[in-house]
Parts: C-alpha cells; sequence; structure tokens
C-alpha cells in the first residue's frame, strides 16, 4: 500500500522545532481488574502471540514516535495518558521476528527505547522507518481503548480470483469474494463476547476475495456491507457503527455521540454447523438497487442504471420507492402493522435512486410517504406521524411532541384494492407523485396485518405479532387512545435516573424483564414529579400502558409511579442498583454481573471467575475503609479473603468502584 497522508494533522511540518516529550505511561496489565482508569489511549494484545508495540502521533505540529512496549498475550498498556489530545494515533506491533501488516502510515523506530520527534529522514538520522496502522478514537474521546486482533490484522486473500467462489460452506473463516464490475470496500460486523462490533474497510477489486475472519468461526450470522465507489449501499436494516477510514468498533448504539457513522449491513447465515463459509458479492447476494447503483458508477440517473423505475404500478411483491425528481430526497413512511400506526425512516435517495421500505407480500392497501428535500421541506397531504431527525422507528402516530418526536405531515399511497408489490415513484420536485399516481387521502381499506416485514434501510423494527386484527382506523389520525397500544403494564423495578432531552423528561427502571423507558403525557405531571423525588437505585412501581417493545428495551406510558421503601438505605440501594451486567470501560474484553447474592467475572465472554457478593459500609480486612461510600465484599470461590470494592458513582448506566485497599479506579457501563 502507498504511503497515506495522516489525518487530524498537517502532513509537511515545520523544521527545527526543539520538543521536550513526556514520555507516555508504560504501564503493563493483564486483564482489566488491575489497568488503570486514567483517561488515555490504552493498546491491549488480543492475538495469541508476543507483541512489541511502538505509537505516533502529532503533537505541538510534530510527529513524534515512541516505543517499545511488550506485550504477552491477554497484556494491555497505557502509552498515552491523560486526555487525548488528538482524534487519530498510530501503532506498531511487532512479532517477535519483526512482522507487521501496516497501512502506508510511517514513522521512525530504533530497536531499544526510544522518542524521536519528526517521522521524515530517518536512516539519515540513524533510525529506521517503519509502517504503522491508524487509530481512530473518534471525534469526541478523551480515553480509548484499542484491541490488537488477529481479524483487525488480517488481509490475506482467500482466492485471487473469485471467478470460481461459490457461496456456501468452507473449511474454516468467512471469506468475502467481489464477483460484481466494480470495487467494493467491504464492512463486516458480529457478535463477540457479548457485544457487537463492527470492522473495516477491506477493497475487493472485482475478481478479488478476502478473509475478515479467519480460523473457524464461533457465530451463525455476520453481516457486511459492501459500498460501491460512490459509497452507497442499500443494506438490509442491521446498523453498525462505522468511519471512513480502517476501524474496529466495539458496541453498535450511539454510534454518533462517539463521533462514527451509523450504517447499514445485510446479514450472511453460514448455517448451523459451517465452520467456515464464502459469501460471494454478485446479483444473487446484493440487492438490485446496489447492483444498479454500481453499474452507474456514481451516477444513478444516468442511462446505464438500466433497473430504474420510471412509473408507479404494480410489482411481485413489496412496497418500492423511486426518487424522479430533481434533487436528492430522504424518504420516511407510514403504515398500519398490528392495529398500530407505525412511522419509519430516514432512507436517502439520490435522484434516480430507489429504495424498498418494505419488503414482501404487501398487508395493506394503503401507506404513506414523506419525501424530504435537502432543506427539509415536503408538503404533506395532511396525514400525520410521528418523527425525529435521526433513523427510527416509532410505534404510534398521537402524542409526537409529548414524547420527544417531532409531527410531520405525510401523504399516501394508494396500492390498489389487492396488489401484492408496488412500486411508488417521486417525479414532482415538491417531492409528491403525480396526481394520477396518488390517490386522494381518505377512507383506508386496511387488510389482515401479520406479514413478515424486513427494514431495508432505517433501524431494525420489532418482531411482527401474528393474528392481528381484521378492521383497523381509517386513517392515522383515528388512531388508538394517546400512549398505548391496548395492553396495560404492572412492573416492580429499580429507578435507574432521568434525562432531559429537548424538553421531555424520560427515565428508566430496570425491571425482571429488562429495561423500561418511562415517558408521560401532560396529564401525568405528577408522574415526573414522583420520579424527580427518588433515588437512583430505590424501587419503585409503575402501572400504565405499553408504547412499544424492542429487543433490548420496552417503552411504557406512565399513569402511576410508587416509590417503594424510602431510598435512604445505601447499602440496599447498592445492592439493588448493580443487579445485572456490566461491561468494562477500560478493557471492553472485560464484563461482571450480579444476579441476587452472586458475582460472576468475564473474559472474552468465557467465566474467570465466580462467588458471592453483600454490600457493608466497610471491608473486613480493611478497618475503616469505604467511608460514607457502600463497598461491595466480594467472596470468590476458592480464595479464602474477600475482594472489596468501594462504589465511588452509580446511576442507571455508569458504576464506577475504587479497589481497596490500592484505590485502582474501575469503569463499567451497564451491558443490559
Amino acid at each position: 500500500m502507498a504511503s497515506q497522508l495522516r489525518q487530524g494533522s498537517a502532513r509537511i511540518l515545520p523544521n527545527g522545532v526543539a520538543l521536550a516529550l513526556l514520555a507516555g505511561a508504560a504501564t503493563v496489565t493483564t486483564g482489566f481488574a488491575v489497568s488503570p482508569a486514567w483517561a488515555g489511549l490504552e493498546i491491549c494484545n488480543h492475538t495469541d502471540v508476543h507483541r512489541s508495540v511502538a505509537i505516533g502521533y502529532a503533537k505541538d505540529s510534530e510527529w513524534v514516535s515512541e516505543g517499545w512496549w511488550n506485550l504477552d498475550p491477554g497484556q494491555c498498556a497505557t502509552p498515552v495518558a491523560g486526555d487525548l489530545g488528538q482524534r487519530y494515533y498510530y501503532y506498531r506491533a511487532e512479532t517477535e521476528d519483526g512482522s507487521f501488516p501496516g497501512e502506508g502510515y510511517t514513522f521512525c523506530t530504533e530497536p531499544g527505547a526510544f522518542t524521536i520527534v519528526g517521522d521524515e529522514g530517518c536512516e539519515d538520522r540513524g533510525y529506521t522507518t517503519e509502517d504503522f496502522r491508524e487509530i481512530d478514537t473518534g471525534e469526541v474521546a478523551t480515553t480509548f481503548a484499542h484491541a490488537i486482533t488477529d481479524v483487525a490484522l488480517a488481509s490475506g486473500e482467500f482466492d485471487a480470483n473469485a471467478a470460481d467462489a461459490v457461496t456456501g460452506p468452507a473449511e474454516s473463516g468467512l471469506h468475502l469474494c467481489n464477483r460484481t464490475d466494480v470495487d467494493r470496500n467491504v464492512a463486516i460486523g458480529y457478535s463477540k463476547d457479548d457485544m457487537w462490533t463492527s470492522e473495516g474497510w477491506w477493497t475487493l477489486e472485482p475478481g478479488q476475495c478476502a478473509t475478515p475472519i479467519e480460523g473457524v468461526l464461533t457465530q451463525r450470522y455476520y453481516y457486511f456491507r459492501a459500498e460501491d465507489p460512490g459509497e452507497f449501499y442499500e443494506g438490509e436494516g442491521y446498523t453498525f457503527c462505522a468511519v471512513d477510514d480502517a476501524f474496529t468498533i466495539v458496541g453498535d448504539e450511539n454510534c454518533e455521540d462517539r463521533g462514527y457513522e451509523t450504517l447499514s449491513f445485510s446479514e450472511i447465515d453460514t448455517g448451523p454447523e459451517a465452520l467456515g463459509y464464502v459469501f460471494v458479492l454478485d446479483a444473487d447476494t446484493l440487492s438490485p438497487m446496489d447492483i444498479e447503483a454500481g453499474s452507474a458508477a456514481g451516477t444513478p440517473d444516468s442511462d446505464t442504471d438500466t433497473g430504474r423505475d420510471t412509473s408507479s404500478g404494480s410489482i411481485d411483491a413489496g412496497l418500492r420507492i423511486c426518487n424522479e425528481s430533481s434533487v436528492s430526497r430522504f424518504l420516511a413512511i407510514g403504515y398500519l402493522k398490528d392495529d398500530q400506526w407505525m412511522s419509519e425512516g430516514w432512507w436517502h435517495l439520490d435522484r434516480g435512486q430507489c429504495a424498498t421500505p418494505i419488503e414482501g407480500d404487501l398487508t395493506q392497501r394503503f401507506y404513506y410517504y414523506r419525501a424530504e428535500d435537502p432543506d427539509e421541506r415536503f408538503e404533506g397531504a395532511g396525514t400525520t406521524f410521528c418523527t425525529i431527525d435521526d433513523a427510527f422507528t416509532i410505534l404510534g402516530n398521537e402524542d409526537c411532541e409529548g414524547r420527544g418526536y417531532e409531527e410531520h405531515a405525510f401523504s399516501e399511497i394508494d396500492t390498489g384494492p389487492e396488489a401484492l408489490g408496488y412500486v411508488f415513484v417521486i417525479d414532482q420536485d415538491g417531492g409528491e407523485a403525480s396526481p394520477a399516481d396518488e390517490a386522494d387521502v381518505g377512507e383506508a381499506d386496511v387488510g389482515e396485518a401479520g406479514a413478515d416485514e424486513t427494514d431495508a434501510g432505517a433501524l431494525a423494527r420489532p418482531d411482527p405479532a401474528l393474528n392481528a386484527a381484521d378492521s383497523a382506523p381509517a386513517t392515522p389520525s383515528q388512531g388508538l387512545q394517546d400512549g398505548t397500544n391496548g395492553r396495560g403494564i404492572d412492573i416492580t423495578g429499580v429507578f435507574l435516573g432521568c434525562d432531559v432531552d429537548a424538553g421531555v423528561t424520560v427515565c428508566t427502571i430496570r425491571a425482571a424483564d429488562g429495561r423500561h423507558v418511562i415517558s408521560y403525557s401532560d396529564a401525568a405531571q405528577a408522574v415526573v414529579e414522583t420520579f424527580r423525588g427518588l433515588t437512583p437505585s430505590q424501587h419503585v412501581r409503575v402501572q400504565g400502558a405499553i408504547l412499544a417493545e424492542g429487543d433490548t428495551s420496552v417503552e411504557v406510558l406512565a399513569k402511576t409511579v410508587t416509590p417503594l421503601g424510602s431510598g435512604d438505605d445505601a447499602a440496599e440501594n447498592t445492592r439493588h442498583g448493580v443487579q445485572g451486567g456490566w461491561r468494562s470501560l477500560d478493557d471492553p474484553l472485560a464484563s461482571i454481573r450480579f444476579e441476587d447474592d452472586r458475582y460472576y467475572d468475564y473474559y472474552q465472554g468465557e467465566l474467570t471467575a465466580e462467588g458471592t457478593y453483600a454490600v457493608a459500609m466497610t471491608c473486613p480486612d480493611t478497618p475503616g475503609s469505604g467511608g460514607e461510600d457502600p463497598v461491595l465484599v466480594v467472596r470468590v470461590s476458592g480464595e479464602d479473603a474477600p475482594v472489596c470494592y468501594s462504589v465511588m458513582y452509580m446511576d442507571g448506566t455508569s458504576l464506577e468502584m475504587l479497589a481497596l485497599p490500592r484505590g485502582n479506579l474501575l469503569r463499567y457501563r451497564r451491558s443490559d
């Protein structure tokens, strides 16, 4: 790979700059339990061989390189301590034979410990020029942990020519082969140690293959994104975090808040017992839109885009919407599902592009859409749904503002009385279909709901319920009562805290069956006042109605809230508050779990220790410890003495503990 221009700082720097450098803390730790928790850049060796690590970064208008940190498998080091001052850092992690697959970012090194100012003229100054790889910490991170993995370093080809490759089982590894006629930039997503992870990019020219996952596969399902040269890929709605440069990102939520993008991936089912799998990118495995966009080479409105739809009408299956207006459009849809109005968005359609928001046989006659131009303008026909600016799936179309959403007008699509599929073309500059293609907004003839629908571009949708009612409200404005889908709920759980977003207070509790997000209507202002008087980790009873059910949480409209207990017992509140799983912020591969009075410690998803725990105000073996903060007294099976942690801070999502008596600060984020 040719030498690349590093991000975040000018490549050509002034000469003659003399700097006094403070070397990063050369602390080496094993696992996370004794890992220092100050802000900084931590690098962990998660390969199965010893690695010597060096880093490079910009400091005071100069490139600086430092090394070496010697890391055995499972060990970590913190080369940069304190709040990070850069977004981009660079590293080299040599094996014992000196090999390392760099990415073209070159720095100076030498065999012994070193701090070298400047990255040019290395040999003239008695150093060696070495190839490094990039770490993108995101736009807002002040601390970052980077895991060196075999997967991230893998760049070998499965087969130099993909012409003979066939989608199906292989001896080992996940192999992706490009049989389209354009380059594909490929990223993957997968589950590892109970955390979603995404990695990229592999550039595959036509006929090339790559092996993003080596060795025996441990999952059945993997996910991929295969962008054409115009960075287009429609995806199936399985969202992961990504950045434009090479990346390995742990976690698939809050991507934008962490400085990443949220992108749509598609699924690969390797089967129930495959040790390896080959997946060929071709007309059979990519959507027609992906093939069309690639063939058009970044000009979707060119004549070469032969799959483009130019008129509205019936198709075999699904709801397909195409943009034939003069500007790009941001598309959202609304429809009836299981007796509830639902809205989803956004699909970005350039001129000439199409999306398929509803796949499979259509179960409704009437659907609704909003197609905003780049200035967010769209003159709907008066039928209103809830939206937000980001990708969304929202159940219910009433009290949008009260639930923290916006309310916007949509227009209607009439697919006809018996259509199993329909293509709808947006062909006017105002974003709406021509009058001949769009029926007047009126009473909807709603068919039987319940067909399996797959999201093609927005967030994952809840699984559709079976046996929906035979009839439904005529239009969204005649929907169900405010804030309920017809099912009441009465739950008891631990209060985790409240947040205010756009003037709306939303609180969270953790019940036995998972997290519940509590909202309210103007008529239930007393509910909010009750929540404000609660202490985090206090037990509470909530009665109300279900607004929406997702994979990891339930949205509830609270009618009444009843505190259980005074909330003044710090030890009891701590015991309830720590219940559940927690992922380490200092080592993403480490996690702990509290269930009733049991304690579990995991690393890379494997149980490493377990025992019992209790909450006290002091550690039995450390008189005077704890002070005003509760202490978790953990007794690990097989160990004579307990291990104590002073709980310094805890709310619904964060936990900070001080290991006694040494004082290492351990930080966690709730994982369920």
